[in-house]
């Protein structure tokens, strides 16, 4: 709940009058304001708030919407199963990644 109240005086600092409470007072000027206002320490703070409260922004979420969006990629299939046939053929031109592989800098 801390989070949630972060996120809550970070819009009630700029916001223009007593309105709050009123679903058309929400608009994205006054969020954008507020949040452009806060020094960045706060503003990293409150990125961090943003994805525990909306866990919809977070990287996991989006990819698990790719992974079962049931539409049909025929263009994403055709790709893998090239692949995977070029693996079968020949695995030793597909080299084992290793964790120091991504140490490496280019």
């Amino acid at each position: 709940m801390a989070r949630a109240n972060l996120a809550f005086r970070v819009l009630r600092r700029s916001w223009p009058d007593d309105s709050l409470h009123d679903s058309e007072a929400w608009q994205r000027p006054y969020i954008k304001a507020a949040i452009k206002a806060l020094p960045p320490a706060e503003r990293e703070r409150l990125a961090e708030d943003l994805l525990y409260i909306l866990p919809e922004l977070s990287g996991d979420s989006k990819w698990q919407r790719i992974v079962h969006d049931p539409r049909p990629r025929p263009a994403l299939t055709a790709l893998g199963d090239e692949i995977e046939a070029q693996f079968k053929a020949n695995p030793g031109q597909f080299p084992e990644i290793k964790d120091g592989d991504f140490d490496k800098q280019s």
